[in-house]
């Protein structure tokens, strides 16, 4: 028999046989697939502005723990403070000033301060303040990029704890790229 392809009898158009051009769409959109999922896997594990909140899972499963805290946190109605002294060096530095209910100084307690940039959230700090005195506390900052920071001060004295989220700008005298 011959081949439809191949007449050659003025007047009649050529028929393709069908069915061919099928494995080669569908293995393109397969191709295609794999490209749009790899280039996303890439910028989501290299791109610091990609982010996932650390620990999320845990952090739902004792969500009413933390709000418990929040709660004591409002209850103890302790008072905390930021300041970014920007030294204009590599050696800027964040103040902090805590204070409970009456005004008084808390100078005793163990502060940690979590700091990320809010357009880098990959990219976290995690920092130990230290008591001058009088309720203010001192830590040196690593290199931030200029913009908003985010900082999560925890507070535990005792047996209480106090959580507090501010925000902060730094005006880019300690800039870093964040890495």
């Amino acid at each position: 028999m011959r081949d439809p392809a191949q007449l050659s009898e003025p007047g009649l158009i050529p028929v393709r046989p069908r069915g061919r051009m099928w494995p080669v769409i569908v293995l393109s959109l397969v191709g295609f697939n794999f490209s749009v999922v790899g280039g996303t896997a890439y910028l989501a594990s290299t791109d610091n502005s990609f982010a996932v909140e650390p620990d999320l899972y845990l952090e739902a499963r004792g969500w009413d723990k933390h709000r418990r805290v929040l709660a004591e946190s409002v209850r103890l109605g302790w008072r905390c403070e930021l300041a970014l002294n920007a030294a204009g060096t590599s050696t800027d530095s964040l103040a902090l000033t805590l204070a409970d209910a009456d005004g008084q100084p808390i100078s005793d307690a163990n502060v940690t301060v979590e700091i990320f940039h809010m357009a880098y959230p990959r990219v976290r700090h995690t920092l130990a303040p230290r008591s001058n005195g009088n309720g203010a506390y001192v830590v040196e900052l690593p290199p931030v990029p200029a913009g908003m920071l985010e900082c999560r001060i925890t507070v535990r004295r005792g047996v209480s704890c106090f959580l507090s989220t501010r925000s902060i700008v730094n005006p880019g005298a300690n800039s870093g790229s964040p890495s």
